[in-house]
């Protein structure tokens, strides 16, 4: 799944939570939908598209994540080869 929480699939983008965002991804293809799991967990259930380029929003797909966003720590400096370089702490 990318960053911004999409799994691309048959040439469309699926939306899943935006927690999952980063993880691998099964996505199962059934009749007129997609499946998208983490493991045994079904994330999101979307109906199949079959035009390329589309991108196919989960509703509620980034509930929450501005409140996340305000509780992660600042960057933190690392000073490397004489450049200043910022990381994000995990």
């Amino acid at each position: 799944m990318t960053r911004e929480g999409m799994v691309s699939f048959d040439g469309v983008r699926y939306g899943v939570p935006w927690q999952y965002s980063g993880k691998e991804a099964q996505v199962r293809l059934c009749v007129g939908c997609v499946e998208i799991y983490y493991g045994e967990v079904l994330l999101a259930k979307h109906k199949a598209q079959y035009r390329s380029d589309n991108i196919i929003y989960l509703q509620g797909q980034y509930d929450g994540l501005s409140e996340r966003k305000k509780e992660l720590p600042p960057p933190i400096p690392v000073l490397s080869s004489g450049t200043l370089t910022l990381r994000c702490a995990n």
